[in-house]
């Protein structure tokens, strides 16, 4: 059952990637779906700070979903601010979650770490649907996945670990996309 769930949330994560570089709003609900499904391998290997990434992700996934439903000039103020508030306020209880492991437990990862940062930043970049921003959280991601490479292979998530490959493959293919969108001056 364990292998059946890594498989699924692993596959409709990647499902995800390849419809969010495909501009397909419904990339970001398979998102939140694929998220909570490989919460529960996260929690059973005991990964709390990949746990904590992952509700950060949720959040970010929504608020991607939102915006892309919305445009900039209809998107209520509103929403805005709450989406900032949830934001940072997710960012908070995350960071004093890290505090409290490092200081108390010692059992501090710092892939764990810098898979969060880049991949939450990585998520934000893209949920602002900008061509540069989307170039910055697909390199974000790229660097994300190489962490959760190392993190799952370690804890024998071999089946996540291996889209985490493949995954690094549909974003390198996104930037190459952009790129070619972008003008030349832009790239020197």
């Amino acid at each position: 059952m364990d292998l059946l769930i890594q498989f699924i949330g692993s596959a409709v994560l990647f499902l995800n990637k390849i419809l969010l570089f495909r501009k397909k709003s419904f990339g970001w609900i398979l998102g939140i779906i694929g998220i909570a499904l490989i919460s529960i391998p996260t929690y059973q290997k005991a990964l709390w700070i990949s746990l904590g990434y992952n509700a950060g992700l949720v959040t970010l996934m929504f608020y991607g979903y939102t915006l892309a439903k919305t445009t900039k000039k209809s998107f209520p103020r509103f929403w805005t601010l709450f989406f900032r508030v949830l934001i940072v306020m997710s960012t908070l209880i995350f960071c004093v979650y890290l505090f409290k492991e490092t200081y108390y437990s010692k059992n501090f990862n710092v892939a764990q770490l810098l898979q969060s940062i880049s991949g939450l930043s990585g998520s934000l970049f893209l949920a602002f649907n900008t061509q540069k921003s989307n170039i910055v959280g697909w390199c974000s991601n790229i660097i994300s996945h190489f962490f959760a490479i190392f993190i799952f292979h370690q804890k024998e998530l071999y089946i996540m670990e291996f889209f985490q490959v493949i995954s690094i493959f549909v974003a390198i293919v996104a930037i190459k996309e952009l790129q070619q969108d972008l003008p030349p001056e832009v790239l020197s």
